[in-house]
């Protein structure tokens, strides 16, 4: 379990390759309002995604300049005209973001990032699970000295699938990209401007945010919040989305592409050297295990960073700081 740190001295633990202790490079100063994004993923959230937004801007505007995020990621319910309502009763804090087709949560997390301003980030469920005034506790978790800081539930309100999808995540999260093992990847969140920057940076055709954050920053603290009820519908988690879940992970963030073009390359020579000569074998070994390689890399691991299709932006038409 990762435990919280001191003010002064933040835990930080080895941070993997080029990015070190992010939050010491935000060297702006104080600020007399703090400036935070809050980005929602929408997918058939018609009965709660209105009144969710309005008890964030009635929880947050009080005590920070707001920024509120939507992006619909291609519902078939009411999503989108709640939404556009959501907009038009707080055009200068609310935008509105709706994808052309489904993407996924982490397609539609990722478009909601790229388009923040503020100074912080929280990433929040559409389901009321995770209650708005659980915000500022992990915000001043966050001002501690944390790039990232994961909320923590006393006693969580998901479904049997749901529940699953977590053990799943955090498992894989922790074979193949070395988790923490006491630290729980929670979708409730919020993320320093300095690694925020960093992971809109990531060249990812499949970007999964807990994966990047992992390979950017071992600078991670945690809190503990509510978990309410789904106070509307059921998850939309099924086993394909599960499957999908892993299979970026494995494919797209770690070294398992490669071990699999190893096995291929060992499989190929055991087979052929019993039947043909050694060299031959060893030459057909060797091509099976580079096309292998790159039809896997090809088709799932990271590549190119490509602007995800929005047809529709509805933007804030004025900011304090803009």
């Amino acid at each position: 379990m990762i435990a919280p740190a001191s003010p002064k001295h933040p835990r930080r633990l080895a941070a993997p390759q080029t990015i070190q202790n992010l939050s010491a490079l935000d060297s702006k100063p104080a600020a007399t309002e703090v400036r935070l994004s809050v980005v929602i993923p929408v997918y058939n959230s018609e009965a709660t995604i209105a009144s969710l937004g309005r008890e964030i801007i009635r929880t947050l505007r009080p005590i920070c300049d707001l920024q509120l995020i939507l992006v619909n990621d291609g519902s078939s319910d009411g999503s989108a005209s709640a939404c556009r309502t959501l907009h038009e009763e707080n055009p200068t804090i609310v935008d509105y973001l709706e994808l052309s087709t489904n993407r996924g949560e982490q397609h539609a997390v990722f478009t909601g990032l790229k388009h923040s301003e503020g100074d912080y980030c929280v990433i929040i469920d559409d389901d009321f699970q995770n209650p708005p005034d659980e915000i500022p506790k992990l915000l001043a978790t966050l001002q501690d000295g944390y790039d990232v800081v994961y909320s923590r539930y006393h006693k969580k309100q998901h479904s049997a699938i749901r529940n699953l999808a977590s053990v799943l995540h955090n498992f894989t999260s922790t074979v193949l990209l070395g988790k923490p093992i006491g630290l729980y990847l929670s979708s409730f969140k919020i993320v320093s401007r300095p690694l925020l920057t960093q992971i809109v940076r990531y060249p990812a055709r499949y970007p999964h945010i807990d994966a990047i954050i992992l390979r950017l920053t071992r600078n991670i603290g945690v809190t503990s919040v509510r978990h309410a009820p789904r106070r509307a519908g059921t998850s939309g988690y099924t086993f394909a989305k599960l499957f999908q879940v892993w299979s970026t992970i494995a494919f797209s963030y770690s070294s398992l592409p490669a071990h699999l073009a190893a096995l291929c390359s060992l499989t190929a020579y055991h087979t052929l050297s019993n039947t043909g000569s050694i060299a031959t074998s060893g030459l057909v070994a060797i091509l099976v295990g580079v096309c292998a390689n790159r039809a896997l890399r090809q088709h799932l691991f990271v590549q190119d960073q490509k602007e995800l299709p929005l047809a529709q932006h509805m933007s804030r038409r004025s900011h304090p700081h803009s």
